[in-house]
């Protein structure tokens, strides 16, 4: 995953010694994770599997064999348009991989295939990490990977609600042009957000750049994996398709799904519950 995670826990002082704790046990976890699914690092399993021999077998762990199923379901759920084989010059799918679950194990059938969790697993990783907080009975927090991926839950320490601010552009003076939003009170909360100020023009469709008709997308969700791979699939669907695309956008859960995206020209597109939640209730500037 190759990024920076802030993890902010609000406690009351007398528990501060059993938080700290939690956090340390909370960045233990983080770099486990990060030693399955990384692409960058040598010893990690994604690693070792895309760089690995024809035919040759590398372990699958727990984390990874996870990670794969959510992303099957969110590739279908967007027919497509979230991908983890965009690296793949000829293009692939979950065909070209063979999974062997008693033996805990995977290969890939072709040498071209390539896989990464880069727009999802910032956001599955913070899932876990607020599954762990949860368990150990804390309700109020803030937590976010690369500036793009976010989990809130209950109150700030000033007991006011969360905020966050969407940015996809600079102004002529060069600071950032974009919203500020005020979070709903004390709502459990995931923010994914996708666009050219996060990653450049790296989008990729079937190993080649993808044009880009946007600039940005924004997506709420009940999990923060949910919302990193759908403000991801937003941000390839909606270039290819423009509104339709988000007009089409499958209904997922029992959490209202929450998008937006910004096109070239600085024009905004919304669904009804990004009016709701963010333009009508919670837009701060």
């Amino acid at each position: 995953m190759a990024t920076d995670f802030e993890l902010e826990l609000v406690v009351n002082p007398d528990h501060a010694r059993i938080g700290e704790s939690v956090l340390m046990e909370a960045h233990r976890l983080l770099d486990s994770i990060e030693e399955s699914l990384s692409e960058y690092r040598e010893s990690a399993l994604v690693y070792r599997l895309n760089h690995s021999a024809e035919g040759e077998w590398t372990p699958l762990d727990a984390t990874f064999a996870e990670i794969l199923e959510l992303s099957r379901g969110y590739s279908e759920l967007t027919q497509g348009a979230f991908n983890p084989f965009v690296r793949s010059k000829l293009g692939a799918s979950f065909s070209d991989l063979e999974i062997d679950s008693p033996g805990r194990r995977i290969r890939r059938k072709r040498a071209e295939v390539l896989i990464g969790f880069g727009a999802v697993g910032k956001g599955y990783a913070l899932d876990r990490v607020a599954s762990l907080l949860d368990r150990e009975g804390f309700t109020d927090y803030r937590l976010g990977a690369g500036g793009s991926s976010w989990v809130f839950r209950g109150f700030r320490a000033d007991d006011q609600p969360w905020g966050i601010a969407w940015a996809w552009s600079r102004d002529a003076d060069g600071d950032w042009a974009g919203h500020a939003y005020r979070l709903p009170g004390g709502r459990p909360i995931a923010i994914g957000v996708s666009g050219t100020v996060e990653k450049g023009q790296h989008f990729l469709w079937e190993g080649a750049p993808l044009r880009m008709t946007i600039l940005s997308a924004f997506c709420s969700a009940g999990s923060a994996a949910e919302a990193d791979a759908f403000s991801t699939a937003l941000m390839v669907g909606a270039s290819r398709e423009g509104e339709k695309f988000l007009t089409n956008f499958p209904k997922t859960g029992i959490h209202p799904t929450s998008l937006a995206f910004v096109d070239l020209e600085n024009q905004m597109f919304y669904n009804q519950t990004f009016d709701t939640l963010f333009l009508r209730e919670g837009r701060i500037s």
